[in-house]
């Protein structure tokens, strides 16, 4: 599990830090907090990570308590050509990511990309098995205009499903997508 936090508050279920993703908060309505399991980018494709310490509040609504994270990736015409990362180990199969970008004529850029990952359970010192396997995939684009002067446009969207195991065998089961418009 993941857990990612300012100021003592370090647990799964940590909700009061905001994180962003090319400006889109990626919070879970349902408890505040971030699904980290749930947020998987092209590595390559982030431009840089902006933190902001302390609180966040009075800017940035409720969840930015303890501070901000914002991860901003590279635009569409940074990015062309084809890339291909894997890694493999005894107990992991990825990430594995296959990401395309290209030029639309004059108007602008693209890329589009799919990437997966499993991981087999733990075993405990006992013997048994932990419980804890994780399979994940997404796919997800990203277009976007040519810039001139200071105006743009950029449509994006991503789309998962995985389920990762808890240590009492159960399996949470993860879905979702996300589409931005600016």
């Amino acid at each position: 599990g993941y857990a990612i936090s300012l100021r003592g508050f370090n647990i799964t279920t940590a909700n009061k830090m905001l994180v962003m993703i090319d400006g889109r908060t990626v919070y879970s309505p349902v408890f505040a907090g971030v699904f980290w399991e749930a947020q998987d980018l092209v590595i390559a494709d982030i431009d840089r990570i902006e933190i902001v310490r302390g609180p966040g509040g009075t800017l940035w609504g409720a969840n930015a308590v303890n501070g901000i994270i914002h991860v901003i990736t590279k635009n569409a015409a940074d990015t062309r050509g084809t890339f291909v990362n894997a890694a493999l180990g005894t107990n992991s199969l990825g990430p594995v990511a296959v990401r395309h970008g290209g030029r639309l004529g004059n108007a602008g850029s693209y890329r589009v990309y799919a990437k997966a990952r499993e991981e087999d359970g733990s075993t405990l010192l006992s013997g048994g098995e932990a419980g804890n396997d994780h399979r994940f995939g997404q796919v997800g684009f990203r277009v976007e205009s040519e810039r001139r002067e200071s105006s743009f446009a950029v449509l994006q969207g991503d789309l998962f499903s995985g389920e990762t195991g808890l240590s009492d065998d159960r399996a949470i089961t993860l879905k979702g997508g996300n589409l931005l418009a600016r």
